[in-house]
């Protein structure tokens, strides 16, 4: 003990000699590719023991016994106990990826904290060391609950559209254990933090400076046990890329805990991000050297000068199709073009991004907060879905039964070139219809199907929104229906699903009757598809009852495109939301540069399909790679890597036209 007393920084100063020098050994000659895996694999290791080793020297006492450091920092070991449980509890909970950079960032946010303790008055530290205790429970049950919903953490830049969200939480809303253990572990150490309190204060004289060596010291630690990338250009598969863009919040919180996170996403949330003119330049480049060139195929002009009902159908999921609860649909699918294997992926603010996508062929917000509030002054001239059928002389109208006000849908939408925007007061539906598509539509019939030219109307549905109980107005009228059809044996929660879109099958029924009765129908064409699988049914039920598990999976959504008298006909092709700008553009023969948009026209061969989740993970119908590793599927290294780049790339280029409001900048 004396000597450990005597030489603690000695040895401190020589293990991270040592655990530096190895990871120079690893970084210079075994991070490029075809070096040996397993030298790589005990080089880490080592590190991570000598990184331990380092903590066990920077925590524990030299110069006091155990009982006398406790007597001491009981109050700052109490907290620390706290938030070191939570932390572990809620990553094992929700199946995070665990490695050896969590614990230390951990500890990295815990020195901070300790030290802020010791910094504080006896007073003002038992009222910090509470609020800590209050908000990080807190907070840790709301991001479980969200995760429960979502698949994903928020952000505080979400808090924009937290009424938007809090509208329809009634039924998703599900209590869990790890909320119990939460709340009491919280409740515990107010509990003993009350009755230990200890003035353990210290003035920051230069000696006590030194305290400050203790974060700089796991900060190190935290960077010598990150993730590096085997190649520069691979910057975006490193720890450090990640804490910068958090560009997923999931990861983030595996990597480097809940209370980093939160700190991180604080800061990032309030601080403005700076448009940057090289942007501009980039962009140019990155649309320079991947032009597309389309080739015309069959399809090509079939619906030239035809009329467009676009129908953003909410929550759409194929479990819902039924002969006798919705022929409707069924008809949509039996006639037309059916894309058996298209994806529409779960984007963060859902709905609204999904509208986004289909509108613009581009991908959405990630990382600065919601597209639909950050982003609803920009415009797409000449590139959005509206612009290119309006320039061929068609009316374009969009269509919501909520308030127009809800996702700001009044903003997006004129920047997305429609000429008008119809929401529940436009339309003149009370509180108590507006969840009804049937009754939507016999509202704003005229409005969509117009008698006067050529129309493109965009329509977003209602009825299929959770909750799927009782509380819900459509799926209890036709929650009787729906059982006397199905039986009694399947979950309710999934009856309630089915009920509400049986309101959606009424809505298309009444397109085909006003389509007929005013002479329309051979003139149009109906697009119909998902705006998202119905992710707030329980994920139990849901995966129980429809055998998919893969979250990847989950997202695949049929795509029906009907047109009286076409050929029916099955794409079993991979396609997903970002495809349909561009299939629609082939199809309705629209002056459309293909190069502007991140999808493809499915009818063109000339392209390898992918689908592009929101957490920077891809799926081309075999392959899931996820990271830029591959989970399934059997592509070589080098497929898997080259794809990787060319998403992290869109990724890239996508914040930067929404920063920079480029195709308005362009005009």
């Amino acid at each position: 003990m004396k000597y450990l007393q005597e030489n603690k920084k000695r040895l401190i100063i020589t293990l991270f000699s040592i655990a530096t020098l190895l990871l120079a050994i690893r970084l210079i000659f075994f991070l490029q590719d075809g070096t040996s895996d397993l030298v790589e694999s005990i080089l880490i290791y080592l590190i991570v023991l000598l990184s331990i080793g380092i903590s066990l020297l920077i925590i524990f006492p030299v110069k006091m016994s155990l009982k006398e450091y406790w007597n001491k920092y009981r109050d700052i070991f109490i907290l620390s106990i706290y938030i070191f449980y939570t932390e572990v509890l809620f990553i094992i909970d929700n199946k995070l990826e665990f490695s050896s950079i969590t614990i230390f960032a951990i500890f990295f946010m815990l020195s901070i904290v300790g030290i802020i303790c010791l910094l504080l008055p006896k007073k003002v530290k038992f009222g910090f060391m509470i609020f800590i205790c209050s908000y990080l429970t807190i907070y840790l049950v709301s991001q479980d609950v969200y995760y429960d919903i979502f698949s994903d953490f928020f952000s505080y830049k979400e808090i924009v559209a937290l009424g938007a969200g809090l509208e329809f939480a009634g039924g998703v809303l599900h209590f869990r254990v790890v909320h119990a253990l939460i709340t009491l572990a919280g409740a515990t150490a107010i509990i003993l933090l009350s009755l230990y309190k200890t003035d353990n204060q210290v003035k920051l004289t230069k000696n006590m400076r030194k305290l400050l060596y203790i974060p700089l010291l796991f900060f190190v630690l935290v960077n010598l046990n990150a993730e590096y990338p085997v190649k520069s250009a691979r910057l975006y598969l490193s720890d450090h890329y990640l804490y910068y863009s958090k560009y997923t919040n999931t990861k983030f919180i595996a990597r480097f805990g809940s209370i980093n996170y939160s700190v991180r996403d604080f800061f990032d949330s309030v601080i403005p991000k700076r448009v940057n003119k090289k942007d501009i330049k980039d962009i140019d480049e990155f649309f320079e050297n991947n032009p597309k060139v389309h080739i015309d195929n069959e399809y090509s002009g079939i619906f030239k000068d035809k009329n467009l009902i676009f129908i953003a159908a909410e929550s759409f999921d194929d479990i819902a199709l039924n002969e006798v609860l919705t022929p409707n649909l069924l008809r949509l699918k039996n006639e037309g073009l059916y894309f058996s294997n298209n994806f529409v992926p779960v984007y963060p603010r859902t709905t609204c991004d999904s509208e986004f996508i289909f509108n613009t062929g581009l991908i959405p917000s990630i990382t600065d907060g919601p597209t639909c509030y950050m982003f609803n002054e920009n415009s797409y001239p000449d590139h959005s879905l509206a612009s290119l059928f309006i320039e061929k002389g068609y009316k374009a109208d969009a269509f919501h039964s909520n308030e127009k006000e809800f996702y700001t849908r009044y903003k997006v939408y004129k920047g997305l070139g429609f000429e008008n925007f119809y929401g529940q007061h436009e339309i003149g539906l009370t509180n108590h219809d507006k969840r009804y598509d049937s009754r939507f539509f016999e509202k704003a019939q005229d409005l969509i199907i117009k008698e006067d030219g050529k129309f493109f109307s965009f329509i977003t549905t209602l009825s299929g929104h959770s909750p799927y109980n009782s509380d819900h107005l459509a799926g209890k009228e036709h929650y009787e229906e729906v059982e006397r059809v199905l039986g009694e044996d399947i979950p309710e929660e999934v009856k309630y699903y089915i009920a509400t879109q049986r309101e959606v099958d009424l809505f298309v029924g009444k397109i085909f009757e006003d389509l007929t009765e005013k002479g329309l129908l051979d003139d149009t064409v109906i697009v119909f598809t998902g705006d998202h699988y119905p992710y707030t049914m329980e994920t139990n039920t849901y995966e129980e009852y429809t055998h998919v598990y893969d979250e990847y999976l989950k997202n695949k959504t049929p795509l029906f495109i009907w047109a009286n008298n076409i050929e029916h006909k099955e794409i079993q092709k991979l396609s997903s939301s970002f495809d349909i700008l561009p299939t629609i553009g082939n199809l309705f023969a629209l002056d459309i540069d293909y190069t502007y948009y991140f999808g493809n026209d499915v009818f063109n061969d000339d392209y390898e399909p992918i689908v592009i989740y929101k957490d920077y993970s891809w799926y081309d119908g075999e392959n899931y790679v996820a990271d830029a590793k591959k989970r399934t599927g059997t592509g070589d290294d080098e497929y898997i890597q080259k794809r990787s780049d060319k998403v992290y790339e869109y990724f890239d280029i996508s914040i930067k036209i929404l920063r920079t409001d480029y195709f308005k900048y362009k005009k």
